[in-house]
């Protein structure tokens, strides 16, 4: 990109399309096919990554307080990079996923640790995934439930992550 506050120059086509530039989708993290925010103000266009489970994070955060209710286990709801409500854990939203952890989510992967500690919420040993539930909605995956690893976690609470999961999935299909 240039330095001179200009940015990148773009023709529109004739069917009204302009090509983001790979560099820009790269750091932005908007592959093909991903969808993006458009709006309109007095001086311009602000275009971004369209990522529907933070503006749910209040319902997000409903679902843990149900999910707590008889069950002890750590629990996460994250979108593709980042966490957005947990249950039996502080962290914090602006603390990216570990890259590993990020890709699997991204792929709309299930995943319970079976002895194979795969995955950790950030790297490292200090957050370590006992289960990932994605959260897919026409086919792409936008985000997942995670429990993670501090004590034994019953099978039924694995059940209720996954039912969390598909509940946000299908929140994000009625567009609710």
């Amino acid at each position: 990109m240039r330095e001179d506050n200009v940015g990148i120059i773009r023709h529109i086509d004739d069917l009204g399309r302009i090509v983001i530039p790979k560099d820009i989708r790269r750091m932005l993290h908007i592959n093909v096919g991903d969808p993006v925010e458009i709006s309109a103000g007095r001086d311009g266009m602000l275009m971004k990554r369209y990522r529907p489970l933070p503006d749910l994070k209040s319902v997000c955060n409903m679902l843990l307080t149900a999910f707590g209710r008889g069950c002890s286990s750590v629990c996460v709801i994250t979108d593709t990079e980042h966490v957005i409500a947990s249950k039996g854990i502080t962290v914090s939203s602006e603390r990216p996923l570990a890259p590993a952890l990020a890709e699997y989510i991204r792929a709309g992967k299930s995943y319970i640790n079976r002895g194979d500690n795969a995955f950790d919420l950030f790297g490292g040993s200090s957050f370590p995934v006992a289960s990932i539930s994605s959260v897919i909605e026409d086919g792409r995956s936008y985000g997942a439930v995670i429990l993670l690893q501090y004590n034994e976690v019953a099978d039924w609470a694995y059940d209720r992550s996954k039912m969390l999961a598909d509940t946000l999935s299908q929140i994000l299909q009625d567009g609710e």
